[in-house]
């Protein structure tokens, strides 16, 4: 247990470099978005202020919350079970038809993408 280990230069290099990018990718990268975030939202609520408008807060949603929200929205769920009443299938199987699922890859999903242009209903 005494002995010295060696390891050449660039391995030693190669090492270095590794534990900069994990200190930056966990420590430096998150602190930043969060210092820049705070500042974007104290931004767009001056403009409220001064133009007298409601602006939304600079919000990121991830993905999977915005596919899960969809997926337990009462009306997908009641246009889903009335999809199986018409075609006279249990409610599972007709699930699956629209339920996300592992692996499957999904189009882009924006409020626009749900909503529609200007108008509170979903699309049809």
């Amino acid at each position: 247990m005494a002995g010295q280990i060696t390891i050449s230069t660039w391995l030693f290099l190669l090492l270095v470099i590794i534990a900069a990018i994990a200190v930056l990718d966990r420590v430096l990268i998150p602190s930043s978005r969060w210092f820049l975030r705070r500042r974007i939202n104290r931004v767009i609520e001056e403009i409220g202020t001064r133009l007298d408008i409601e602006i939304r807060p600079f919000q990121l949603t991830k993905r999977q919350v915005l596919v899960d929200r969809l997926a337990y929205d009462p009306k997908v769920i009641e246009a889903i079970q009335s999809y199986a009443r018409e075609h006279d299938m249990p409610w599972k199987s007709s699930r699956t038809r629209f339920w996300p699922t592992p692996g499957k890859s999904y189009p882009p999903l924006t409020p626009f993408s749900i909503s529609g242009p200007d108008t509170g209903s979903p699309k049809k």
